[in-house]
């Protein structure tokens, strides 16, 4: 958060409109580099399908997908395991 530059003009459009409009998941097969996906199962903020549906859009050669039971939106904070798989991806 120390990092991050607040603008309340920014957020109050993206999250009043553009929000429920804004979807990259056409533009995701287009990306052509490994891509690892993390995600707890127990996401409150998007749900496991959601990542399914990122994944899906993926080129199947160039992702990798990782599920994490019980943990939540920050998942290296959920399931600290998710740091190694962070770390033998990058390896």
């Amino acid at each position: 958060m120390a990092r991050t530059v607040m603008n309340p003009d920014v957020a109050l459009t993206f999250f009043g409109d553009e929000f429920h409009r804004f979807d990259l998941v056409p533009l995701l097969p287009r990306i052509r580099c490994p891509t690892l996906v993390l995600h707890g199962e127990d996401d409150p903020m998007l749900p496991i399908g959601h990542a399914e549906t990122i994944v899906a859009a993926l080129p199947r050669d160039r992702v990798r997908f990782e599920r994490f039971a019980q943990a939540g939106h920050p998942v290296y904070l959920d399931a600290p395991e998710a740091l190694g798989t962070i770390r033998e991806f990058l390896a």
